[in-house]
């Protein structure tokens, strides 16, 4: 997808992401792209980490000045009209945009006019609130369930708008052609394996030495 992207770099693009929060596996991904793509502002219905991107234009939605902001189920209904509706800063000349989704991102628009603006989305995952919620407890509310029975053929309709979807798994990436009908390309986050590969046994406390020294040959390990 950075290749694509990087056909229409010369030109003026953005990037949108859903809202920012302190540094989480999403942010770290907003964070790469901006790394790529250093002139490209940031869209995000709201900030509410900003020291993640420190130098970094960032253009919130009217809902980051809303009570809603601290509602995210609430607001779920009105999201997708928000991103349909955005406005872009006027000293800018939008010619592609790079959307981070896990919600309604991808719906991202300037306007009803604005088809010509190429869009590529990283999808994180189709809404877990509208299209798993079997996984999502977020997802069984009464309201929720009711605004998902309209907000269903809306989500689908707005991701064929993206040129292209790239997923963070497999997995996701078949949750997407069965939630949008669409094809996808994986391209995993940028997670530092190495370290995971490394010995890090001469970081352990004296404590967590006698444990890992107890540990049976064969054990199951969790991590949550």
């Amino acid at each position: 997808m950075v290749e694509s992207v990087s056909r229409v770099s010369d030109r003026r693009g953005v990037i949108v992401h859903e809202w920012i929060e302190k540094f989480g596996g999403a942010e770290k991904v907003l964070f790469q792209m901006h790394e790529a793509f250093p002139d490209s502002d940031v869209y995000c219905l709201w900030n509410d980490a900003p020291d993640l991107l420190p130098n970094v234009k960032v253009h919130e939605t009217w809902l980051a000045n809303s009570w809603l902001r601290k509602h995210k189920s609430l607001a779920l209904f009105l999201m997708p009209a928000t991103w349909k509706n955005l406005k872009p800063a006027p000293d800018k000349s939008v010619q592609w945009m790079l959307t981070s989704s896990h919600l309604f991102a991808h719906h991202a628009r300037f306007g009803r006019n604005r088809d010509d603006i190429k869009k590529f989305s990283y999808v994180h995952s189709p809404a877990r609130y509208i299209w798993a919620p079997d996984i999502d407890e977020r997802g069984k509310g009464f309201v929720v369930r009711l605004i998902s029975m309209f907000l269903k053929p809306i989500d689908r309709r707005a991701a064929q708008s993206s040129d292209f979807i790239a997923a963070n798994s497999k997995y996701v990436q078949a949750r997407i052609k069965a939630s949008w009908g669409r094809d996808s390309t994986v391209i995993y986050p940028p997670v530092d394996v190495e370290y995971f590969k490394a010995d890090h046994s001469s970081e352990l406390t004296p404590p967590e030495r006698v444990i890992v020294d107890n540990l049976p040959t064969e054990f199951v390990l969790g991590a949550s």
